[in-house]
């Protein structure tokens, strides 16, 4: 199962692979999308095979991560 995030004025590709650093395992929404230049930016979250006390924890980084992004 998959959670879909669209975020603007994010580099999703350098998010997730940041994220990876944490355990944690994003995929980039812009990578998904054939055409570069309508490309949207996110992240493809997935959660079917994660442990339900591992949400909050996790979440928490990738919005620390989101924030200073957006910040940068």
């Amino acid at each position: 199962m998959h959670l879909t995030v669209a975020m603007e004025g994010v580099n999703d590709r350098t998010l997730a692979q940041q994220a990876r650093q944490f355990q944690l395992a994003p995929a980039a929404l812009s990578h998904f999308y054939l055409d570069p230049q309508r490309a949207r930016s996110g992240l493809v979250l997935g959660y079917g095979n994660t442990s339900a006390s591992r949400y909050l924890p996790a979440l928490r980084t990738l919005n620390r991560l989101i924030a200073q992004h957006r910040r940068a």
